[in-house]
């Protein structure tokens, strides 16, 4: 894989756990000699020896040439893509394990497997370190560790028969390093979950016969979840990653003869459009559209619309009426006579008498009239149409 970005975590991580950058050689709970923040050898790969000095220029070059060392055996086995956060928790790993041990790891066939949460609770194995004698802070404090193997004039460490042997043993600090370790590669900020108080870790020396030498066995530790369950509160924003100037242009060494551009002149003043002279001549106007008669309605010829609504009382169709009632009237009339000369009463002498009998005929047609007459001016006076 590609070298992955690293997040600025992941250096802040590494500084608060070595601490002051040395200057002068010191030799390390692994037993080698280091310096700067914890590099155990110069750029050309030659290792660090005792009583040797750097400059403070010297501290960085030489942390981050061996950040890159031991980092890349780590992006050559990792087979998936890294956040920065990943990343940078895997180098700073690598840093204080050792690149080949670190590929090698469970951690890094956690994060190849995809089981996260497993790989950053796998960083919190590593707190053990090999060692030939009492860490220089022992020695210098006089004090020894609980067992009794320690052989004080020849400061190193003895097997059950005597014999000079090493130590394979369990260091708290180790402990709170790589479960700070787990916290970045998960995205939290470790201060809280990793301090001091907060982490425990305690165990007893015994012989393992096999290898021949002297191991703690682990009694009781701080486990990542109780870590973690703290670290949760806090977590830590993604790195902006800067958009990279463009490169500048290197200024030409010889002078580069430029072609002089051609002398730009006015351009001429367009010429003025020729006035066409206006003729009086005036066309003849086109006709205008003539558009259709409206249609009117016809109306009956004794129709005035002048003269507002029309009585139905002067209508044919009201004379009509009256024409048939009167027949109607007339054939009422006829029957009735038959009937008033068949009942010998007083009124069969007016049935007898046709004077009398068109008298009272004409009578009755003449109400007849004036009734259909009002009732044709109160209820059928409309316009007609």
């Amino acid at each position: 894989m590609t070298t992955p970005q690293i997040h600025p975590a992941a250096m802040q991580l590494l500084f608060d756990f070595e601490g002051k950058p040395r200057l002068t050689a010191r030799l390390c709970e692994g037993g080698r000699y280091e310096v700067a923040y914890g590099v155990t050898y110069y750029l050309d790969g030659s290792p660090v020896l005792a009583g040797d000095t750097i400059t403070e220029d010297q501290v960085m070059p030489l942390t981050l040439h061996a950040l890159a060392v031991e980092a890349a055996p780590v992006w050559r086995a990792v087979t998936r893509d890294l956040t920065s956060f990943q990343a940078g928790a895997l180098a700073v790993f690598a840093f204080n394990v050792g690149g080949s041990a670190a590929a090698a790891s469970t951690v890094v066939k956690m994060v190849n497997a995809g089981r996260f949460e497993d790989a950053a609770a796998s960083f919190g194995s590593w707190t053990g370190a090999t060692s030939s004698g009492p860490t220089p802070t022992e020695i210098s404090a006089g004090i020894a560790p609980e067992h009794p193997a320690w052989d004080r004039s020849a400061r190193r460490w003895l097997s059950p028969d005597g014999e000079p042997t090493t130590y394979f043993r369990r260091f708290r600090g180790l402990l709170r390093r790589h479960h700070a370790e787990g916290c970045l590669f998960l995205g939290y900020d470790h201060n809280e979950a990793v301090k001091n108080d907060a982490i425990e870790l305690a165990a007893e020396p015994r012989w393992n016969e096999a290898r021949g030498r002297w191991e703690d066995k682990i009694i009781r530790q701080t486990e990542f979840a109780s870590v973690l369950s703290v670290a949760r509160r806090y977590p830590l924003a993604a790195p902006t990653i800067a958009q990279e100037p463009d490169p500048p242009v290197a200024a030409p060494t010889t002078p580069v003869e430029v072609e002089p551009l051609p002398e730009m002149l006015p351009e001429p003043p367009l010429p003025k459009p020729v006035e066409t002279p206006v003729t009086t001549e005036t066309k003849p106007a086109a006709p205008k559209p003539v558009s259709a008669p409206p249609i009117k309605a016809t109306l009956p010829d004794d129709f005035d619309p002048a003269a507002g609504v029309k009585s139905m009382v002067y209508s044919r169709r009201f004379w009509g009426w009256v024409l048939i009632i009167v027949g109607r009237f007339s054939f009422v009339t006829d029957a009735g006579a038959s009937w008033l000369a068949s009942t010998g009463t007083i009124a069969n002498s007016v049935a007898a008498d046709p004077l009398l009998l068109d008298a009272y005929t004409g009578f009755a047609v003449m109400l007849t009239g004036e009734a259909v007459r009002w009732w044709g001016e109160k209820k059928a006076t409309r316009a007609l149409k």
